[in-house]
């Protein structure tokens, strides 16, 4: 499917009366859609407080918006990179929390002069492939206490188990991620997977897209020029029927849910075996 199918394919019409119902059918279906709405702070802020609760976090302004433009120096600090312009590896949004927001929506305002493809990354099917290609990686990949996010951080799996046999993605793979010897072991099946399954989707100005964070992986390739984008995380609103993640193929390797899985890492317990 072609970069431009894959937007016309997915777009909703935001000026629907049943957008609400829209979205959710998109995002259960395939964890994402598209759509074209104004490039204004206004226009996106007003869109996106039809589908979500924004998330209040570091890089967001008061209003939950988050303005990413190359910023200098500011990339070079572990987690900031997305404020440079260099390439991005497919990852979800603040891994590092407790319960990371169900959905991400990004709105370009201004292209990149060149380069700048974003990228989506289905989860559902790289766990399905790992299920099927590699069970054993699948299964290390979703045992407790196997990956550390952030700083202190969030100690948890990739794939964690949730409510109803669903599951969610949880990853990034910069300097602030820290893996068992098990998973960095793993690391670069499930890269190769994750390589398999990227699906670029550029942006125009005025275009966007939505994702169910718990599911679908992004990320960007490095680009030149000034590129602009307005980003939103939150969570869906009353009227947006969502559970986020996905149901594991049927064949799937059953790893049963653990209490365990998603605990804050505490100082000095279990921290020696990341790296």
């Amino acid at each position: 499917m072609s970069d431009h199918s894959l937007f016309e394919v997915n777009r909703v019409d935001i000026d629907a009366a049943d957008i609400a119902r829209r979205v959710a059918a998109g995002l259960v279906r395939d964890g994402l859609v598209t759509f074209e709405a104004e490039p204004t702070r206004t226009g996106v802020l007003a869109l996106a407080l039809r589908l979500m609760v924004p998330r209040p976090h570091r890089d967001a302004d008061a209003d939950g918006i988050t303005l990413i433009c190359h910023q200098g120096e500011l990339a070079t600090r572990p987690g900031y990179a997305g404020f440079g312009a260099g390439a991005l590896d497919p990852h979800t949004e603040l891994s590092s929390a407790p319960r990371p927001p169900a959905l991400l929506m990004l709105t370009c305002v201004r292209a990149a002069s060149s380069g700048d493809a974003s990228f989506i990354v289905d989860g559902a099917a790289v766990h399905a492939e790992l299920v099927s290609q590699a069970p054993g990686v699948a299964a290390a990949l979703a045992r407790p206490r196997t990956a550390m996010f952030g700083d202190p951080g969030w100690s948890g799996a990739v794939f964690e188990h949730g409510p109803g046999g669903r599951l969610t993605i949880r990853l990034r793979l910069d300097e602030l991620a820290r893996f068992t010897p098990e998973i960095r072991r793993a690391l670069p099946r499930l890269r190769e997977v994750i390589a398999e399954h990227v699906t670029e989707l550029p942006l125009r100005p005025g275009q966007g897209f939505l994702i169910d964070n718990r599911r679908m992986l992004h990320g960007r390739r490095s680009f030149n020029g000034r590129r602009t984008v307005y980003r939103v995380l939150g969570d869906p609103a009353p009227g947006l029927l969502l559970r986020p993640g996905f149901l594991p193929a049927g064949h799937e390797h059953r790893h049963p849910p653990s209490p365990l899985n998603g605990l804050p890492a505490r100082p000095g317990i279990a921290t020696g075996q990341f790296r």
